[in-house]
């Protein structure tokens, strides 16, 4: 398990073998005094070395990728809401919020591949494109790969399914070349579907 993760077998072993997602982000290169991004896991943040007494190196309260990404963003929305919309509010713009409460218990995830593969068995019209960043660790393409080939659907409903990768994070727009990539994959996906 150490190896397959690159963490220590000391903090494996220590953790029962239950390393968690917040846990790896944090160990992964702790020793360099950094966490790794969960939306890219390329994008780094600086943390404390040493841990105080009783507590645990889990990052640095935040994710190194939705810090480069927030500020840029919310301040770009809020020029143009102003600018070019002449939108005056004095409600702040906010990039995520609170989505409780879940109906799911605490810790897991809504599970929606049920709905997809009830959409897509009775819908023979219905096509779905995933646009997957290697680096996305909040949404790992193996994951989703996984997930839809466990669906059941039969060849020809699962051929309703294609992905498309790029060398980027769950946010491939970010980077120049993805979006460029990005634009070129959903129009191809939107054409054929029109051709359908």
């Amino acid at each position: 398990m150490s190896e397959f993760l690159g963490i220590t077998k000391k903090y494996c072993l220590d953790s029962n073998l239950r390393v968690g997602e917040g846990a790896f982000f944090g160990e992964l290169l702790r020793n360099e005094g950094l966490q790794i991004g969960r939306y890219d896991g390329r994008l780094v943040g600086k943390v404390e070395l040493k841990v105080p007494v009783g507590g645990r190196m889990g990052g640095g309260g935040g994710d190194p990728s939705d810090d480069a990404t927030t500020a840029p963003f919310t301040s770009s929305l809020n020029d143009y809401l102003e600018t070019d919309l002449s939108i005056k509010t004095d409600i702040p713009y906010l990039n995520s919020g609170s989505v409780r409460p879940w109906t799911e218990p605490e810790g897991s995830y809504a599970e929606t591949a049920s709905d997809l593969r009830t959409v897509l068995a009775r819908n023979q019209h219905f096509h779905v494109l995933y646009c997957c960043g290697y680096y996305d660790l909040a949404c790992p393409l193996n994951a989703t790969i996984y997930t839809l080939n466990h669906m059941g659907l039969d060849p020809e409903t699962r051929s309703h399914v294609s992905f498309r990768y790029y060398p980027a994070g769950h946010m491939m727009y970010i980077e120049r070349g993805s979006r460029e990539k990005l634009h070129k994959d959903v129009k191809a996906f939107e054409e054929m579907c029109l051709k359908g």
